[in-house]
């Protein structure tokens, strides 16, 4: 297997969850997965916000216009 993962934040900043992707190495070569990382850093930032974090400097901003919203529902 091959991954690649970023944090979920909630209120204070705290790391609460992951976002990953991954794959068998053998049908997905590392450099596949590594194209994915900016997508996978905007939906963990998007979920952060979602959740209460604190809006961070990664790419988010200026790649998808996430921006810090209501607090998501939990049903």
């Amino acid at each position: 297997m091959t991954c690649v993962a970023a944090p979920v934040s909630g209120s204070g900043g705290r790391t609460v969850a992951a976002c990953a992707v991954s794959a068998p190495a053998s049908e997905v070569p590392p450099g596949e997965l590594a194209r994915m990382v900016p997508e996978l850093l905007c939906t963990a930032e998007a979920i952060s916000l979602a959740y209460g974090g604190s809006p961070s400097p990664r790419w988010c901003e200026n790649r998808c216009g996430a921006r810090p919203a209501g607090r998501a529902s939990r049903t």
